[in-house]
């Protein structure tokens, strides 16, 4: 019985990190909006990385990190989120997800995800092409007549978007955002106040800067997003990747 609690929990915990779906939230039309810097480049780590421990009622259940390569006004963002979890044995949840993003002066112009769930895989892709998206993906494939980004956190813009694309399959989909005020949150060591949103159903936190610093998921806020420096995560070479996307020169090839 503790087995399949535990299994249904983390699936949960993984799924909603990843499929955005307008959440329901408490009355907050009292307190004013205020979205953090729109500057893509202050959400940029200066280190070049950014890590969050994936914690389930207090223990480490996985992590997330990401690797920023600048280039003048181009960015690639390389993303790794993985949930295993095991006794013994048997392994109660598996999930891996690895993306690539590709951004030319704060505009998205290409994404490519792989996402492994159990035994059940999805993709996405999309290529922006003459302000459409041209998305081919596990749930969507076909033209979006926008130029919708991914559902992808460490960019505060996705903050002030109504539809995104689906980072899993590619599914075009409406979110909602709801500023909740401000909050006292250790980052990296230091007590610092910042901004807390409802979003993709849950609450993600930033700096006034636009830094992505963490987030409570799940209905009773439980799984947390626990920013962390590298060191803290596993070593690339014990990773489970959800494909090789990450590892190739060209991942579209």
């Amino acid at each position: 019985m503790f087995s399949r609690i535990l299994y249904l929990s983390i699936l949960v915990l993984a799924s909603i990190q990843l499929s955005l779906i307008s959440p329901s939230h408490a009355d907050s039309s009292s307190i004013p909006f205020e979205y953090p810097a729109q500057d893509w480049r202050a959400a940029v780590p200066p280190e070049g990385t950014k890590s969050f421990l994936i914690k389930y009622k207090g223990n480490t259940v996985g992590f997330h990190h990401m690797e920023f390569f600048p280039d003048g006004n181009n960015l690639v963002v390389k993303t790794h989120f993985e949930i295993i979890v095991k006794l013994g044995f048997i392994k109660f949840a598996d999930f891996r997800h690895d993306a690539v993003e590709y951004w030319e002066d704060g505009r998205l112009v290409a994404f490519i995800t792989e996402t492994k769930e159990q035994d059940k895989k999805r993709f996405a892709k999309g290529v922006l092409r003459e302000e459409v998206l041209v998305v081919e993906g596990s749930k969507f494939s076909g033209v979006i007549d926008k130029a919708l980004m991914p559902a992808t956190f460490w960019n505060p813009e996705s903050l002030t978007k109504k539809e995104l694309v689906n980072h899993q399959n590619g599914d075009p989909i409406e979110v909602q955002t709801t500023f909740l005020g401000f909050k006292q949150l250790n980052v990296l060591g230091e007590m610092k106040d910042v901004l807390t949103y409802s979003f993709a159903k849950g609450d993600a936190y930033y700096t006034r800067q636009g830094a992505w610093v963490g987030g409570a998921f799940r209905k009773k806020r439980d799984a947390i997003y626990e920013i962390c420096s590298s060191e803290k995560i596993p070593p690339k070479k014990k990773w489970h990747y959800a494909s090789d996307i990450l590892i190739k020169e060209n991942p579209f090839e």
